[in-house]
C-alpha cells in the first residue's frame, strides 16, 4: 500500500507487543495514517467491501428499519436493504459478537461492509439529530393544530372559592 515506511512499521508492531494495542491505533495514534487508511487496510485483509459514507446516498427508509440505540451501540449504519437482506456498515470486522446480536434481534440476514469509525459515528449522530428534530417538529405542529376553545368565566371565575376548586372538591 505503500501509506508507511518499514521502520515505521516495526516501531508500531514494537509499541504493540509493550502496549496491548491495536495495530491501527498506535499507526493513527503517530500520525502515520488515517483512520480510513486503517479502516481500507482492515477491509482488504479480511477480504470485505469498503465504503466512505455520505449521509445522502442512504435512503430514510432503509435507515428507519434499524432502531437508534441498536446503530449507536453497536456502530452500525444500515445502507441498503434488497432482496429480504440488510447491507449494513460496521467498524469493526473483528465484533462478530455483535453482528450476530444483530441478526438475531432484527430477525434478518446482513451482509457487512467496513466504513471508518469516525464516518459511521457522524451518519448516527446526523440522523439520530435529524429523526429528534422531526419528531419535535411533528409534536409542535400538532399541538398548535389542535383547536383549544378558552372561555372567560369574567365574575363568576373571579369569585371562585378554594373550597369550589375541582381538585379540592376532588380530595373532599
Amino acid at each position: 500500500w505503500g501509506k508507511i515506511s518499514e521502520k515505521q512499521l516495526n516501531d508500531a508492531l514494537a509499541r504493540q507487543a509493550r502496549s496491548g494495542k491495536r495495530l491501527g491505533e498506535i499507526l493513527m495514534g503517530t500520525n502515520a495514517c488515517t483512520e480510513e487508511d486503517i479502516s481500507r487496510a482492515l477491509a482488504l485483509q479480511f477480504d470485505m467491501e469498503f465504503v466512505d459514507l455520505d449521509i445522502s446516498a442512504i435512503k430514510p427508509d432503509v435507515m428507519e428499519m434499524m432502531p437508534e440505540a441498536m446503530m449507536k451501540e453497536y456502530q452500525i449504519v444500515p445502507l441498503e436493504y434488497k432482496d429480504g437482506r440488510l447491507k449494513v456498515a460496521i467498524t469493526d470486522p473483528l465484533d462478530l459478537e455483535s453482528v450476530d446480536a444483530m441478526r438475531f434481534r432484527l430477525n434478518m440476514d446482513v451482509d457487512c461492509v467496513l466504513a471508518a469509525r469516525e464516518k459511521v459515528q457522524e451518519i448516527i449522530k446526523s440522523y439520530t439529530e435529524h429523526a429528534e428534530s422531526e419528531t419535535v417538529d411533528t409534536m409542535l405542529q400538532e399541538f398548535t393544530s389542535t383547536d383549544v376553545d378558552f372561555v372567560d368565566r369574567g365574575e363568576k371565575g373571579a369569585s371562585m372559592n378554594a373550597e369550589s376548586a375541582p381538585i379540592i372538591r376532588l380530595v373532599q
